[in-house]
């Protein structure tokens, strides 16, 4: 949840840069290629310093992540009360 915090109102270029850099990382343990691909393309373009096209890819990606994020969350419950 902070990481998508960092995603809709980022403190700059370089900010946006490493959290989509870190989510990176972990979504290919959780999320399928193509979100994964996405966010790749947001992090080239923050990391180049195309903040409008990481924006539109955000923009397509956010509510993705959001539902991934319950998903997650659903599953981590049925772990820990089972």
């Amino acid at each position: 949840s902070a990481t998508l915090s960092h995603l809709q109102a980022p403190a700059d270029a370089q900010a946006l840069h490493r959290t989509l850099h870190d989510l990176k990382g972990y979504l290919g343990l959780v999320a399928g290629s193509d979100l994964c691909s996405a966010v790749r393309r947001a992090d080239e373009a923050a990391r180049e310093g195309q903040l409008d096209t990481c924006r539109s890819v955000l923009d397509q990606i956010i509510p993705r992540l959001e539902a991934l994020l319950i998903e997650v969350r659903t599953y981590r419950a049925g772990i820990i009360a089972g």
